[in-house]
């Protein structure tokens, strides 16, 4: 909820300064819309309804801290046998941090000619992010 004085200072601000609703928000550090509702009189949006996966954050930090590589829809069936009604999506984007990425499953290199062939289609010789010596040919693709 908004303090009494921020409001009378954004109506002061409005009225007698001359201010627009966008220099409002900038000098007191709030949106345009809850500058707009200011004015107009409108009272502050109802908060929030916790998440339905509020009670459960506790529980799955532990689960993750004994089991970090668990998938979002391990824990999922494991919440449901706790009385868990929301839907994978919502778990999906509660377990994003938790979840660790994987390394990603190709090298990349660099075919840009070395100064052997006028056209850089000899066969090129680099090294990965690894620092391991990678040899491809013109013409063979590698799957």
């Amino acid at each position: 909820m908004m303090d009494e004085t921020r409001k009378i200072e954004a109506r002061r601000l409005w009225e007698v300064d001359g201010l627009t609703m966008r220099q409002i928000a900038e000098k007191m550090g709030m949106g345009r819309k809850t500058v707009s509702r200011i004015l107009a009189g409108d009272p502050a949006p109802h908060p929030r309804k916790p998440a339905k996966i509020a009670p459960y954050e506790r529980l799955i930090a532990e689960w993750y801290k004994d089991t970090p590589a668990l998938m979002a829809i391990q824990v999922l069936n494991r919440l449901r046998g706790y009385g868990y009604t929301g839907g994978y999506g919502t778990i999906k984007l509660a377990t994003m941090a938790f979840r660790k990425k994987r390394p990603q499953a190709f090298l990349r290199v660099d075919l840009r000619s070395r100064g052997r062939g006028a056209g850089g289609l000899d066969d090129v010789e680099d090294r990965d992010e690894r620092g391991l010596r990678v040899r491809l040919y013109p013409g063979l693709v590698a799957l």
